[in-house]
């Protein structure tokens, strides 16, 4: 395995102004990433296909009722986990509640394996 969940805090761009910069510092990445890599797990051992960010937040939110995450959070950890890579993009085949297009993400090998050894302890 050649990736992990190491960075502790959120990410700030250089444009950014100073108070968001200081934000991020902030902010436990970690928590929220093990918090979207549990739901894709869990989603996949449950075969709910891949999931829409819609349907993340859905199982996140609402499922889970996993008031200790931002709102927003969820997709920005989802990117993070997509720049590791742990989730891939499947296709744009989803539909959001509106009827609009989406694009569905899922775990990848490397991130099915190392939620498996996370969450359940296998490898």
């Amino acid at each position: 395995m050649t990736h992990t969940i190491s960075h502790t805090t959120a990410r700030a761009r250089t444009t950014d102004p100073q108070t968001s910069v200081d934000a991020a510092q902030t902010v436990n990445v970690n928590k929220g990433q093990h918090i979207v890599l549990e739901a894709y797990y869990y989603a996949h051992l449950a075969d709910y296909g891949p999931l829409t960010e819609e349907a993340l937040n859905n199982i996140i939110f609402i499922k889970h009722d996993r008031s200790d995450i931002k709102a927003d959070s969820p997709r920005k950890r989802r990117s993070e986990l997509e720049d590791k890579g742990f989730i891939e993009v499947v296709d744009a085949k989803g539909l959001t509640s509106t009827g609009r297009r989406a694009r569905r993400y899922q775990l990848t090998k490397e991130g099915f394996d190392y939620a498996a050894w996370l969450f359940d302890g296998e490898a």
